[in-house]
């Protein structure tokens, strides 16, 4: 019973230590997960669980970020700027998969999120990078 416990307060720990901008290397090394991964696994169990305090919290900072991101791209995006509007298109699906909004999108299906192809007005593709 008291490693369920105490695997829960890492949890809660690393979503608090991601919130304050924290890689999850870092988490890894604070907490003592043996890597990254395992940091970013209790990441998402708090998270889909929804056990951690600061999981609204966390998802509060990560939305501000992806939404001063999308500021600084959406003018050149809306006229018809083909690398903008990918990068739009891209933070729009960060935002979609953070909120749940995409249905089974998600790290775990990340083929839910729609997949946009966007053409410049000479019929080019534009650089998906």
């Amino acid at each position: 019973m008291r490693s369920l416990a105490e695997a829960r307060i890492k949890r809660t720990r690393a979503v608090e230590l991601l919130a304050e901008g924290c890689s999850y290397d870092e988490i890894a090394r604070q907490i003592g997960f043996t890597n990254r991964g395992s940091a970013h696994r209790a990441v998402s169990k708090a998270l889909s669980e929804r056990e951690a305090e600061g999981v609204d919290e966390l998802r509060a900072v990560e939305l501000a970020r992806l939404d001063r991101l999308q500021a600084v791209v959406w003018d050149k995006a809306v006229n018809g700027d083909v690398r903008a509007v990918n990068t739009a298109v891209k933070i729009i699906g960060q935002r979609v998969r953070l909120l749940g909004l995409g249905g089974r999108a998600g790290p775990e299906h990340p083929e839910a999120v729609p997949q946009v192809l966007v053409v410049g007005p000479e019929g080019n593709q534009g650089d998906n990078q």
